[in-house]
């Protein structure tokens, strides 16, 4: 049993070696903050409240964080179980939450065809589904700003935080000065079981996630829970916070040195090898792709940095 704080639980999982935490707050109404993969809710979360005792039937509200596989993969699951829960989702990141297509087409094709090095993934595919289920609608799209009333003196509200992904949402509990953020800030990387950092912070837009690091500046939590960390607490929270910020200062530093280093234009595939070695974080050309091709539009449009199409492969230079 993980309780953190009165009435709300930490379920713990793990993945690739990696920590994979949903979150249930247990008033009135009960609220699950994420479902994890598609076999996340019965190995985890459903023995987990027959252990509280929770039926699962309680579950008011399933808020899904964002669209990443590892954050909706179970709400297949949860529907079967509990029907009547409803499924929430920001309305930018909703449309790929629902629709397996969607979610490709914008995390995988729209990026491939930017010359990130992607996954070879397919919707129908034996390995997609085990890990991202059945398609699965969402009951309420929401903006950011609205509230769930869990009991009489307890309302959380959620907060539209972009920048890792374009629709990501963070549930802030002013009860208890806890935000619950998902991956909506990612400190200086994510650490595996051990605290080896083992994959980068990535996002798909720098001034969205810089802004959203602003936002959970101003709550002032004591509190932040997150998907892939331990709980943070106390001074830590400013201390992650202000990593989160610094990461992406110190990418950008990297990126433009390496850039005024080679005096000349590099394609993608070039631009990863070389920022993996500086940074020294080891990771899937993916993750890098998406931190670089977010800095380079920044810079672009900074006209920092220009794009060069050179025999159908883009190529950025100082």
């Amino acid at each position: 049993m993980s309780e953190i704080l009165p009435n709300i639980h930490r379920i713990n999982s793990q993945f690739d070696g990696r920590l994979l935490a949903s979150y249930l707050l247990a008033g009135d109404k009960t609220l699950l903050i994420d479902s994890g993969f598609a076999n996340t809710p019965e190995k985890i979360i459903l023995p987990y409240l027959k252990n509280l005792p929770i039926p699962v039937e309680r579950i008011s509200w399933l808020v899904v964080t964002h669209a990443s596989g590892d954050h909706f993969g179970g709400n297949a699951a949860i529907k079967r179980f509990s029907p009547q829960t409803v499924i929430v989702a920001q309305e930018l990141d909703a449309p790929a939450i629902a629709n397996h297509s969607k979610f490709l087409a914008e995390h995988i094709t729209a990026l491939g065809a930017e010359g990130i090095p992607v996954p070879d993934m397919k919707a129908d595919s034996q390995d997609f589904l085990s890990l991202h289920g059945p398609e699965t609608p969402i009951d309420w799209v929401v903006q950011g700003g609205e509230e769930l009333e869990l009991s009489n003196n307890w309302r959380t509200r959620l907060l539209h935080a972009p920048g890792h992904t374009p629709g990501h949402l963070m549930v802030f509990d002013p009860l208890n000065c806890a935000l619950f953020i998902g991956d909506a800030i990612m400190g200086d990387g994510i650490p595996d079981i051990n605290g080896q950092l083992v994959m980068p912070p990535h996002y798909f837009e720098v001034d969205w996630y810089l802004h959203t690091i602003e936002i959970a500046r101003r709550l002032k939590p004591q509190y932040i829970f997150a998907t892939h960390y331990p709980p943070i607490n106390g001074k830590d929270v400013d201390l992650f916070l202000n990593a989160s910020q610094a990461f992406v200062s110190k990418f950008e530093r990297i990126l433009v040195a390496l850039l005024e280093q080679k005096k000349q234009s590099m394609e993608m595939s070039s631009l990863i090898v070389a920022v993996r070695e500086r940074l020294g974080i080891p990771e899937a050309d993916y993750q890098y792709g998406l931190l670089l091709h977010a800095h380079l539009q920044k810079l672009v449009r900074s006209k920092q940095v220009r794009i060069v199409h050179d025999n159908g492969i883009t190529r950025w230079v100082l």
